[in-house]
């Protein structure tokens, strides 16, 4: 059994990474911890079925042959993990955006880069692969890269972050671009859709993404 891990009290960008590892690995069940945080236990609330989510503390540890555990690096963060970390038959893969711990980890093919959100790094993924998402799991992952970058604001935001997130709109349908500028000595990244024609358009491409989770601003452009 295979299966996905990420730390305690669980947020969009460790769900967020856990749907797009779940669409890399069919097979892989997203194991969630105890603790949720308020908005995702809501929106898991609407998806575990559809995704196949369990409870990591209904599985026999037993069964388990390999952990994929996204948005963190110590598998201490995960649970009750140590008897996974001990048996050499259990395979780890960790896949975050966190700086790289100073202690050993599992052996495995692990990802850690620095990027705004450990989504951004599935993200990735899945665009080299050619993947076509379900709305749902867009939906999960852009919350995820706007939670963990402030929608893109945060100083740790990078290039990559912004573009993940523009890919994302794409596969709900939405056409939209990266910009960039300078704001206090560094650089912001904002993901714009349009420009309308019409100010109903705009108003119904803001309903849209709102239904979705994404928050929206009207910007008027100068022409």
């Amino acid at each position: 059994m295979d299966v996905i891990l990420c730390h305690s009290n669980a947020d969009f960008d460790s769900l967020g990474a856990m749907i797009g590892a779940k669409h890399l690995n069919p097979r892989a069940l997203i194991a969630l911890p105890a603790a949720l945080n308020a908005n995702v236990r809501r929106f898991v609330g609407l998806y575990r079925d559809a995704f196949g989510m369990v409870d990591f503390a209904a599985l026999d540890p037993a069964g388990i042959e390999r952990v994929i555990l996204v948005d963190a690096q110590d598998p201490a963060r995960a649970g009750n993990v140590r008897s996974l970390v001990e048996r050499a038959d259990v395979s780890w893969e960790i896949l975050d955006h966190h700086p790289l711990l100073d202690r050993p980890l599992p052996p495995g093919p692990h990802e850690i880069r620095s990027v705004g959100a450990a989504t951004t790094l599935l993200v990735t993924r899945l665009q080299k692969a050619g993947e076509v998402l379900s709305a749902p799991e867009a939906t999960g992952m852009l919350l995820g890269i706007m939670e963990d970058t402030g929608r893109l604001s945060f100083p740790s935001t990078t290039p990559e972050d912004a573009e993940a997130q523009r890919a994302k709109l794409s596969l709900m349908g939405v056409e939209a671009k990266v910009t960039e500028r300078e704001q206090s000595g560094r650089q912001v990244f904002r993901v714009r859709v349009g420009p309308f024609d019409k100010k109903e358009d705009a108003d119904r491409s803001k309903e849209r993404l709102e239904a979705s989770g994404v928050e929206t601003a009207l910007v008027r452009v100068q022409r």
